[in-house]
């Protein structure tokens, strides 16, 4: 049980796509990106280590609208909040907004399950794009210490996929 519970938190990959396209999204339908960086903004509440395995695998069926973007794209880096406490709140929502206040959203992606304008965002610039997400995610840590929340971590992509299957 106790693992169960280490296991949950909030997530960003940063996501680099190498060159503009446009991408069918599912219900969206086709979205232009550009080319740049992406920060995509998830929870995992049953299994923070495998959701984020499942986005770093190849292949797999499409369920998200992140699985789209992933099969023109790369995930550089994934940054990650572990929460202790049960019943913590789902804080990707304030993350997202957090984000939203000094990146471009990209309106309608990840967040056809909430309110908010977006849980993609996007940056022509890694550097910044990165000090964006490591800060908000530090503010989040900061404020709810007392409820469970663990610093946040940092992870490459390729570290990450060390012994997972394609």
């Amino acid at each position: 049980m106790e693992a169960e519970v280490k296991d949950k938190g909030l997530y960003i990959l940063l996501i680099h796509l190498p060159e503009g396209r446009e991408i069918e999204v599912g219900a969206l339908g086709s979205r232009p990106f550009r080319r740049g960086f992406y920060a995509y903004v998830g929870s995992a509440l049953g299994g923070l280590q495998g959701r984020v395995a499942r986005h770093l695998r190849r292949k797999k069926r499409r369920r998200w609208h992140i699985d789209y973007l992933l099969e023109h794209a790369h995930v550089k880096e994934v940054l990650t909040i572990p929460v202790e406490a049960k019943g913590e709140p789902r804080l990707e929502c304030t993350l997202a907004r957090s984000l939203a206040e000094g990146l471009y959203t990209i309106e309608g992606f990840g967040s056809s399950d909430c309110r908010c304008k977006g849980h993609l965002f996007y940056c022509p610039d890694f550097e910044l794009l990165r000090q964006n997400c490591l800060k908000a995610m530090k503010d989040i840590a900061t404020t709810t210490t007392d409820k469970g929340i663990l610093p946040p971590r940092s992870t490459t992509a390729t570290s990450s996929l060390k012994g997972q299957k394609g």
